[in-house]
């Protein structure tokens, strides 16, 4: 590997070690990380390169600001499906967490009140690959055999292990078409990281050819060939 693919291979590792130190890293760490010293050049290509991996170099502004990923915007079925539901919600009363497992220790017809709690909880696992509506239908059909499994077992039945259930369900359901948006992202990431190498390359005005990128990125030839097309290059 030549110097080149070296110091790319280099930045890797410190981005490694600056999430180690909770996404911070200073230039005197880096340099005894690496025994050498960087160029203003590698230093502004250094500090990129961390940036856009969530890792803060001191004393460095990345040129171009990295913004965290926006909040979940509810598409417009989902707010209608919301405005509809949430109006049904309304005349049900609401309970504390601790009235809930009281009522469940109990025995009481609880499935009802679990409702609104529920609702809210499917809300935190909204991201697009599963329609809210099903999320909702999904963890209300837990919530139901839980509540009708309450009658008939003497086994561990709380609002804890209730939740641990409809966690697990939401988890289940909401990661079943994700394969196809982490299949997607992969592309875009593979992208991100041909860009990357090749600028911090230019950087330095080093002559490299496509067969030195597939060495750093392992990535062959082909595949970048393929993701130049899919760049329109």
């Amino acid at each position: 590997m030549n110097e080149q693919l070296q110091f790319l291979e280099n930045m890797k590792r410190i981005a490694q070690i600056g999430k180690e130190k909770d996404g911070h890293i200073t230039r005197d760490d880096i340099v005894k990380e690496l025994n050498m010293e960087l160029n203003e050049a590698q230093w502004e290509v250094m500090g990129d390169f961390l940036a856009n991996r969530q890792v803060l170099l001191d004393g460095y502004t990345p040129k171009v600001e990295i913004k965290k990923e926006p909040a979940y915007q509810y598409s417009q079925d989902e707010i209608n499906f919301m405005h509809f539901y949430e109006e049904d919600l309304q005349g049900i009363v609401r309970k504390s967490e601790a009235e809930l497992e009281n009522m469940i220790k109990n025995g009481e017809e609880v499935y009802e009140f679990l409702l609104p709690w529920i609702y809210e909880m499917c809300k935190e696992y909204a991201n697009g690959s599963e329609p809210l509506g099903d999320l909702v239908q999904e963890a209300n059909l837990k919530a139901f055999t839980y509540v009708n499994k309450m009658t008939a077992t003497d086994g561990d039945i709380s609002l804890q292990s209730l939740e641990s259930d409809i966690r697990d369900t939401l988890r289940l359901y909401a990661s079943q078409n994700i394969d196809t948006l982490k299949e997607q992202s992969k592309i875009v990431d593979k992208l991100n990281q041909l860009v990357e190498a090749t600028e911090a390359l230019k950087a330095q005005n080093a002559s490299f050819t496509i067969e030195d990128i597939s060495e750093f990125l392992d990535i062959s030839v082909d595949e970048i060939e393929q993701l130049l097309k899919i760049a329109g290059e």
